[in-house]
């Protein structure tokens, strides 16, 4: 396979991308990667990320290029270098791709000393951040965990440092980066009208996780949306998506494009220029459009259970098509669907102030007076007497005297 996916893929991912000239024909094949290599170029830091981005693209004295299908600079760009394979690893002994090599291998450099000098180059968060994204978009595409995605250091231990970050943690982040959902077999394109489709449905269809888009751009289809037609003065474009559940073509998957289907056919059906599903299902009648008119049951697409009619012709993918103006509307309605954001919480109450005791006051004077009461008033008492005694004395003196 080629992952001629690849630039529009990490694009949609909010990463910058810069495809290189061939990439789409280097690498070889058969190829099907199986496993994510993260790698560190260990380069100087006085070598550009320029040379460094060459030298993965086009290879070395003792190693042919490429090297990885892609270079990620210390600015957070994605260089995208081939879509085949690549001189990316040796047979792993360890980690989760133990016994692979490059026929079953997906790699990635990125511009990085590799403790090549002391202390060890720092990660710049813009990179750090571009990777996560980045793999975090490939994995997706590719129907992979983060777990596939492994170090260079686990896939040859005891030989190979790189990258010096965390794995555990670069994969946790990765896992809870920002997923696509939406997939797409190798070799699919989309002009920008069909991409503009890919995006509606990534974006509003709650499932959109369990989709692969299957087909979208075929130039040389005359007279076909996919080759795109006009509709009411509008251009037009078909996209084309399946269910591709775990073991393939089956229960699982014909539920997944039901399900889709009907939420295409109920939410805006009036506002497609084709849509065609039939499914195994007895309690639904398929899901056909034509020029915004629903037909159940085919109508203008012939009978589902005649061979060779279009209608089917669909009962492994859903096909979906629209027109520019309609797709503006489409998106409109459901944005005005939408549940509205929730409140910002509110703000904290402010405490209520301790109640305050009812004060029986005669009660708090007796509290307060008896300490001192119980201190003055025998003192005022003893010094009464004295002055009684001495008045007294006092008395009788001048008695005595007159």
């Amino acid at each position: 396979m080629r992952v001629l996916w690849l630039a529009d893929t990490l694009r949609r991912a909010g990463v910058t991308v810069v495809e290189h000239d061939g990439w789409q024909t280097r690498g070889w094949e058969p190829w099907e990667p199986q496993y994510g290599i993260v790698h560190a170029t260990a380069a100087p830091r006085t070598q550009s990320d320029d040379r460094q981005v060459a030298i993965v693209r086009d290879g070395h004295s003792t190693l042919a290029g490429p090297i990885a299908n892609a270079c990620v600079d210390r600015a957070g760009t994605w260089h995208v270098l081939a879509s085949g394979g690549c001189n990316t690893a040796l047979t792993g002994w360890g980690g989760p791709a133990n016994g692979l090599g490059n026929a079953s291998l997906l790699g990635v450099e990125a511009c990085n000393d590799n403790g090549l000098a002391q202390p060890p180059e720092e990660w710049p968060d813009v990179q750090y951040d571009a990777l996560v994204l980045g793999w975090s978009a490939i994995a997706q595409q590719l129907g992979w965990s983060s777990d596939r995605i492994v170090g260079h250091k686990e896939h040859q231990p005891g030989d190979k440092s790189d990258p010096l970050f965390d794995m555990n943690t670069f994969r946790a982040a990765i896992q809870g980066g920002k997923p696509m959902g939406l997939k797409r077999f190798s070799g699919v394109t989309t002009g920008p009208l069909g991409t503009r489709i890919d995006e509606m449905v990534a974006k509003y269809y709650p499932k959109a996780d369990e989709l692969w888009i299957t087909s979208a751009y075929r130039p040389t289809e005359t007279g076909s949306h996919h080759a795109g037609l006009t509709y009411g003065g509008s251009p037009t474009a078909a996209v084309d998506f399946c269910g591709n559940a775990p073991g393939g073509f089956g229960p699982e998957s014909q539920r997944r494009m039901r399900d889709f289907a009907k939420w295409c056919y109920d939410t805006f059906g009036d506002l497609l220029v084709e849509l065609i599903h039939t499914t195994p299902y007895s309690d639904d009648s398929g899901f056909y459009v034509r020029n915004g008119v629903k037909y159940p049951g085919g109508g203008p697409f012939g009978s589902p259970t005649t061979r060779g009619t279009v209608a089917n012709q669909h009962s492994d993918h859903v096909h979906l098509a629209t027109s520019a103006a309609l797709l503006d509307r489409i998106i409109a309605r459901l944005e005005a669907a939408a549940p509205p954001p929730p409140p910002p919480p509110a703000p904290e109450p402010e405490p209520e102030p301790e109640p305050v005791p009812d004060v029986d006051l005669a009660k708090l004077a007796e509290l307060l007076l008896k300490p001192l009461a119980d201190v003055l008033l025998p003192a005022a008492v003893a010094a009464a007497e004295r002055v009684a005694k001495d008045e007294l004395a006092g008395s009788t003196y001048r008695l005595t005297k007159v």
